[in-house]
């Protein structure tokens, strides 16, 4: 996994979904991509310097927590909660119970991506204050 991980970070803008889509399943891939993320935000790691970790969208949090997670295609029926934390993330829960992180990052390219991150996944990986 840290192999993809690796390629992800290198290949950056230039990797296209379709090609993304065939390195690794695709449930994989979009939980990868977050959560490589979220570990370059959350351990410090050396290649940090690759993201620049931004706020959530503007809007209302409901709104933009839905279009995020909808966007990532992680299964939420229905929100029930979406609120802005004082970084300006957002942390919302679906009907399904399950929560997520909602931000964006900026590559070293300028390219910005807004992700949503479940909180599932933070916890498993040992990722703390994710969420």
């Amino acid at each position: 996994m840290a192999d993809a991980v690796r390629l992800l970070l290198d290949a950056g803008p230039r990797m296209s979904k379709g090609m993304l889509r065939h390195l690794l399943p695709m449930n994989t891939s979009k939980i990868l991509l977050a959560t490589s993320a979220m570990l370059l935000v959350g351990t410090g790691a050396a290649q940090a310097q690759t993201f620049q970790t931004l706020p959530a969208p503007p809007g209302a949090a409901a709104e933009v927590a839905l279009r995020v997670i909808r966007e990532a295609e992680h299964p939420c029926p229905k929100l029930t909660r979406a609120s802005r934390l004082p970084d300006q993330t957002i942390v919302a829960v679906c009907t399904n119970r399950e929560n997520y992180r909602i931000f964006s990052i900026r590559n070293k390219a300028g390219r910005v991506m807004d992700l949503a991150m479940k909180c599932s996944a933070a916890k498993k990986l040992g990722i703390s204050g994710a969420c």
